[in-house]
């Protein structure tokens, strides 16, 4: 091979193995990103998980008191009654609805950021053995 050519196939490789190195770098820039949200994302489905619980307990706590208090009578009653009723309402029911479809919602995103970093670390790991075997090509080229 003339000097010129493998000159050029040099450049070539050095700036193949450059280019490689600079997608590194920003696939792990992605990574580092990405490792960020899945932290702040699993913290929030541990709360959220733990709030689905809390509300689970105060329904039953409600639907005890109800009746803890069927001896009563008169007004009383019927005050108790609608106070108790209140606190498992339509309300409390859509709130708890909500709040497992933000559960849902997060583990979802959760579950898509994760993918998204394995394909990230995926790229990574094929740039780094074209660089692998671009380093070797260069060692042949210069010897």
């Amino acid at each position: 091979m003339s000097k010129e050519r493998n000159q050029a196939a040099i450049d070539t490789c050095n700036q193949r193995i450059r280019n490689c190195r600079s997608q590194i770098v920003d696939n792990q820039t992605q990574v580092n990103n990405l490792n960020s949200k899945i932290t702040r994302l699993e913290t929030a489905v541990l709360t959220l998980s733990s709030q689905k619980e809390s509300l689970d307990s105060q329904s039953v706590q409600v639907r005890t008191a109800q009746s803890d208090f069927t001896d009563w009578k008169g007004e009383n009653r019927i005050q108790y009654t609608e106070q108790v009723n209140s606190l498992d309402s339509v309300s409390f029911q859509a709130y708890k609805i909500q709040t497992n479809h933000a559960h849902t919602g997060i583990k979802e995103e959760l579950s898509r950021l994760i993918e998204q970093k394995i394909s990230l670390e995926d790229q990574i790991l094929s740039l780094q053995n074209q660089i692998l075997d671009w380093s070797n090509d260069l060692e042949d080229l210069m010897s």
